[in-house]
């Protein structure tokens, strides 16, 4: 499959429409409607300040969850493979049952 501009278009507009379906981002708002907060030059350290603290909040939090997600993952493959593991001893014991008649 060539990527062309308007199969890269479709492609985009599929994952934006899937997005928005979850609620990971809402709709977006015209710029003029945005009430921005507006500081003074010497509040302005401040409100940086206040905007990295968060960003590195956002970072930590990110990274626990990203530990937890990989719990879970491994949670599910010891799950898959227990699963597995059962159902080949059922047919084992099925295949032995049917060869003992």
């Amino acid at each position: 499959m060539k990527l062309t501009t308007t199969v890269l278009k479709r492609i985009i507009a599929e994952e934006v429409a899937k997005f928005q379906e979850a609620k990971l981002f809402g709709d977006m708002e015209s710029v003029e409607d945005v009430d921005a907060e507006e500081v003074d030059a010497s509040e302005y350290a401040d409100s940086l300040e206040h905007h990295i603290d968060h960003y590195k909040a956002l970072g930590l939090e990110e990274a626990r969850l990203v530990k937890r997600l990989s719990q879970i993952q491994e949670a599910k493959k010891t799950v898959a493979k227990k699963v597995a593991q059962k159902k080949a001893t059922k047919a084992t014991k099925k295949v032995a049952k049917k060869s003992e008649k």
